[in-house]
């Protein structure tokens, strides 16, 4: 999510300075032709474009709130440009649509650029009223602006679609279809930012099937794949739907239960125990699991729940394998 934010960001920026950079090269040419009214107009946008990129790269860490502030002060500096008198600004307007639908995403993007075509509207007609702007040059500046606002829309839809898969897909172990090891990362990080911010515990199961490699060289790899879908498969139908599973390694699982106790995460760990002893694997008919159970503190990081997971693990696997070690008979 940061790196995201961190690309939204620089882009915006880019954008910005492109934009200060091509004003300011048109003020020596308005200077020349004695355009002087063109140039303080220039003066004017080009400042506010300045503020706004200040704000965008350093001031504010609220990248919605950054985006406002510089959408905003540029769409107000060149609609006063525009009311000043420099008709040609307009053209200026045309960086808005694809800018902010990436910037603000699809439903806000469209709010904004929806908004701004009724005011433009009332700047083409001022314009024409009282600037001798042709009525023609008018329609056509206004449905150009529409046109790439619909654009804009469809094309950003696209691209939040392709990086939404690219996203699911780098998550996703290709075998199992759980979440893999960056989507644990991920989660997990979230999850601790939760719940240090409403005061809520949750609960980290990790899981290890006993013998697995024996699966493998009695029955072969392919044999070990289709345990490993059946074992998936039967953890996702005992896991409520805020629930997360991951695989976190070869035959290694880990679940984060939100909001969850140890009381309550030691029954479901019996429970999903109880379902894996019963249940007929494909090939080796029979596979039993370890599992080591831990619960968060307010002040846990991710290291520290990582290392007492798999301190409850290995007791697990020391102590016979097959069985549930709980933090919480060892504190």
């Amino acid at each position: 999510m940061n790196e995201t934010l961190n690309i939204k960001r620089k882009f915006l920026s880019a954008i910005i300075r492109l934009a200060a950079l091509a004003t300011m090269l048109m003020a020596p040419v308005a200077i020349y032709m004695g355009f002087y009214l063109v140039v303080i107009s220039q003066i004017i946008l080009t400042i506010a474009l300045f503020i706004a990129d200040y704000y965008v790269k350093w001031k504010l860490n609220n990248f919605t709130m950054a985006t406002l502030i510089s959408f905003g002060l540029g769409f107000i500096a060149t609609s006063i440009v525009t009311v000043i008198g420099d008709r040609d600004i307009f053209y200026w307007f045309l960086l808005f649509p694809p800018a902010t639908m990436f910037a603000f995403g699809i439903k806000n993007g469209l709010k904004w650029n929806i908004s701004t075509i009724l005011i433009i509207v009332l700047l083409l007609i001022n314009q024409v009223l009282h600037k001798g702007l042709p009525a023609t040059s008018a329609i056509i500046i206004i449905s150009s602006y529409t046109a790439i606002v619909f654009i804009s829309y469809f094309l950003e839809n696209a691209r939040q679609t392709i990086e939404n898969r690219l996203e699911s897909i780098s998550i996703t172990d290709f075998l199992t279809n759980a979440k893999n090891r960056r989507g644990f990362d991920h989660a997990l990080r979230q999850q601790i930012e939760s719940s240090k911010r409403h005061g809520h515990v949750f609960c980290i199961l990790s899981i290890d099937l006993d013998h697995f490699k024996k699966v493998n060289d009695l029955y072969g790899h392919d044999a070990g794949d289709q345990v490993l879908i059946a074992f998936t498969n039967l953890i996702k139908e005992n896991l409520r739907l805020s629930d997360d599973l991951f695989r976190t390694g070869g035959e290694e699982f880990t679940i984060i239960l939100p909001e969850t106790n140890l009381s309550g995460a030691d029954m479901f760990a019996k429970r999903l125990h109880k379902c894996i002893n019963s249940f007929n694997f494909p090939y080796v008919k029979q596979i039993t699991a370890s599992m080591g159970l831990v619960q968060s503190n307010l002040d846990s990081d991710r290291e520290s729940l990582l290392k007492r997971a798999d301190k409850m693990l290995y007791l697990a696997k020391d102590h016979g394998r097959n069985r549930i070690e709980t933090e919480a008979i060892h504190l």
